[in-house]
């Protein structure tokens, strides 16, 4: 399983980056599809993320993402997220989101997770349209554990990441 989800990542990523000359971007309400992955306190987690924003006095991000963990299950996390570039001074292209995400991770050791999610993205080809994105992600918070007795705890967990995304 985990092998045909990798396989999808790539060709996904590899017919984006085949469509590098498009139409204009015009404004910075965007749809994003992502490929990713994870390692951290829940283990390796290889997956796809939507990335749907708009625009109001700031910009807002809905990330679903879906998953394959190492203990070969599916996992899902959504999160909400705004635009903190306004505040740091960014090259063009350069986005850095902020905001909780939540997470069930379905391994053997790792259920639900509630994080801080930071997502900072720059452009693959700065000289061109930034429609080719590299991400770097990162999350913190508390993860539900489960030990070898079955007995469920809450810790500390984190997870970095990496991840490429393509602006439709």
């Amino acid at each position: 399983m985990r092998i045909l989800l990798t396989a999808a990542c790539a060709l996904t990523a590899t017919t984006c980056l085949q469509a590098v000359d498009g139409p204009p971007l015009a404004d910075t309400d965007a749809t994003r599809l992502a490929a990713e992955v994870l390692l951290g306190s829940p283990g390796f987690e290889a997956g796809v993320a939507g990335e749907f924003r708009w625009h109001n006095s700031t910009e807002w991000q809905i990330r679903p993402e879906l998953f394959i963990n190492e203990d070969e299950r599916v996992g899902a996390a959504v999160s909400l997220s705004w635009d903190l570039a306004p505040v740091f001074t960014l090259p063009a292209g350069h986005e850095l989101f902020l905001g909780p995400r939540v997470a069930y991770h379905n391994s053997d050791h790792s259920k639900w997770g509630f994080d801080a999610m930071a997502l900072y993205s720059f452009p693959l080809f700065p000289d061109r349209e930034f429609r080719h994105n590299i991400e770097i992600m990162g999350t913190v918070g508390i993860l539900q554990h489960r030990d070898d007795s079955d007995k469920v705890s809450s810790r500390f967990g984190a997870s970095l990441g990496v991840g490429y995304a393509y602006r439709f």
